[in-house]
């Protein structure tokens, strides 16, 4: 039941929030990869206040482009062990992460479509210039 899943989403974040300053390792994967389960708002908060993040995986919990955009932008410097499989992320995307976040030593970017979002972008483009 979706609104099951909110209440205990919900609770889950109302105990995390407090003790987000100290927490060093988070998993928030969706391995029921119907939609991120997490509301993108909790995720923002979540971003902003672990800032003490050293492993974090968030597959199939992000793929709005303007959350990746947030997520390249605020993830915390800190980190160094990161999964953000089978989001839709933009080159452009993991280049801001990649050079904020310089002390990445793992990371899994299995079945994220680099290339392919921006490559169709392009061809897409192109294909409107020709005509």
């Amino acid at each position: 039941d979706v609104n099951m899943l909110e209440v205990r989403t919900s609770w889950y974040l109302e105990c995390l929030i407090p003790n987000a300053k100290m927490l060093t390792t988070l998993d928030l994967r969706n391995q029921s990869n119907s939609g991120s389960c997490v509301h993108f708002e909790s995720i923002k908060e979540i971003i902003l206040v672990c800032n003490q993040l050293r492993e974090a995986n968030f597959e199939y919990q992000l793929n709005l482009e303007e959350d990746l955009d947030f997520f390249a932008d605020n993830l915390t410097t800190k980190i160094e062990k990161l999964n953000i499989s089978y989001l839709d992320i933009l080159d452009r995307h993991m280049e801001k992460l990649l050079k904020r976040c310089k002390n990445i030593t793992e990371l899994d970017l299995y079945s994220c479509g680099l290339d392919r979002l921006d490559k169709a972008r392009k061809d897409t483009e192109q294909r409107s210039t020709e005509k």
